[in-house]
């Protein structure tokens, strides 16, 4: 639970920064937090097969929903990030790996932020 927060604390950090700061301070946060919890930069997330996802976010030999939720909101933020510059390749790398993580915590029990349910149903 302290890595969950410990993501929590960063996102929120990020979100709260205005939209001149998030390109660099916001992405550099994320990735710095992430590469701390996982093991895995954004870099390597975003480009992760979902094996290595699950690795990513396993505690104790199983997947941790809640992990796996923190890191999947963080690839959305970097999604949203990655939009407000022009890198759409990368935004939609996150989006997808997001989306895979929302998928396991959800198959493990977890319990996922609003919204993510209609997302998931779309095709």
């Amino acid at each position: 639970m302290r890595q969950v927060n410990v993501l929590a604390r960063v996102l929120a950090r990020v979100m709260s920064l205005d939209q001149a700061q998030r390109p660099t301070t916001g992405g550099d946060w994320l990735s710095q937090a992430v590469s701390e919890v996982t093991g895995m930069d954004l870099l390597r997330l975003r480009r992760a097969s979902r094996s290595q996802l699950l690795s990513a976010c396993e505690r104790g030999g199983q997947l941790s929903p809640d992990l796996a939720v923190a890191v999947a909101d963080i690839l959305m933020e970097d999604a949203r990030i990655q939009d407000s510059v022009g890198l759409d390749e990368l935004a939609e790398l996150s989006r997808e790996r997001a989306t895979w993580l929302y998928v396991m915590a959800r198959d493990a029990g977890g319990t996922l932020p609003l919204g993510v349910h209609e997302r998931l149903r779309q095709p």
